[in-house]
């Protein structure tokens, strides 16, 4: 095991009690792996309780692939770490930055950000569908879920439902579904049951958000192209200049120097056109097959 992504809000065993588990363990390779922390819960005593108990780094959701690359690569070992930037590489990680912050409650509750969902899924609106057709069966009856738990007293079941909605929802784009599914958990934690208003807008967020949703399946689905040129839109420029950056320590055949911009790469979002000519440059690199990787990055500079 070299790392260790770790969800906070599980069943049985949550994720401070396993970490504190693993760092109990006997075996110090296992108890001294790095573990990262997934979770939607934001605040600064929530990043406070995972580091206390050994966990390395603390991310909340909706998890930007960005920030997670870079985590990864920072905590594995260096050979993983090439491996991973490969493999992210080759997904056409999403290169703009999305806040990993906690939704705000006075987002509208209709408020919606397609293209921020589909840099959470690396610009691959194909995935984007799948994810969006899922959460679209399963927020069906949602609403009338959460309210017959309410009635039952189950809160610890309704706070669930509420949790796993605003980390999904937020991943989407569905900022204003997300900040109500928020606040109906705050509630929910506190012990007490949501206001009127609460339950209100969380009802109307959650219809809202199947009329969007279904509205950018079907966008995506006859307009694909368009929706990549979205994401990619002021991209060029900086790939042009971590491809520069890479010239010299390819020229002169330096691995360490290599590794750092295979990173980079890495943390790229990269035209569907150039993605195979950059798996081809990461392979030659990692390869150490430097006279190819200097023809590949010459070819890609000009590209660009």
């Amino acid at each position: 095991v070299d790392l260790v992504l770790m969800d906070i809000q599980m069943p049985e065993m949550d994720g401070l009690a396993a970490s504190r588990a693993i760092r109990a363990l006997e075996d110090r390779r296992i108890a001294l792996v790095p573990i990262i922390a997934m979770t939607a819960h934001a605040g600064a005593e929530d990043r406070r309780r995972s580091l206390e108990v050994g966990m390395n780094e603390h991310l909340t959701k909706p998890i930007d692939p960005t920030a997670l690359g870079r985590k990864m690569l920072r905590w594995l070992p260096g050979e993983c770490a090439i491996s991973a930037g490969s493999a992210m590489d080759e997904r056409r990680r999403a290169s703009a930055p999305v806040a990993p912050t906690e939704p705000e409650a006075s987002e509208p509750t209709s408020h919606f950000d397609l293209a921020a969902g589909l840099r959470r899924v690396g610009g691959r609106p194909e995935l984007y569908v799948q994810l969006a057709q899922k959460f679209l069966v399963q927020a069906t009856g949602a609403s009338s879920r959460v309210a017959s738990w309410l009635r039952e007293g189950d809160l610890q079941q309704a706070q669930r439902s509420a949790h796993d909605m605003k980390g999904v929802s937020a991943t989407l784009g569905l900022v204003g579904l997300a900040a109500c599914a928020s606040e109906l958990e705050r509630a929910l934690r506190a012990g007490e049951l949501p206001t009127k208003a609460v339950a209100l807008a969380w009802q109307q967020a959650l219809a809202a958000s199947e009329q969007q949703l279904s509205a950018a399946i079907e966008e995506l689905s006859v307009a694909r192209p368009a929706a990549e040129e979205a994401l990619a839109e002021g991209s060029m420029e900086e790939l042009r200049l971590i491809l520069l950056a890479l010239r010299e320590p390819v020229s002169m055949g330096q691995p360490a120097r290599c590794k750092e911009g295979l990173a980079a790469l890495a943390a790229a979002s990269w035209p569907a056109a150039l993605s195979d000519e950059v798996s081809q440059l990461i392979s030659a690199v990692r390869g150490y097959r430097y006279d190819e990787a200097r023809i590949l990055l010459r070819r890609l500079i000009n590209r660009v």
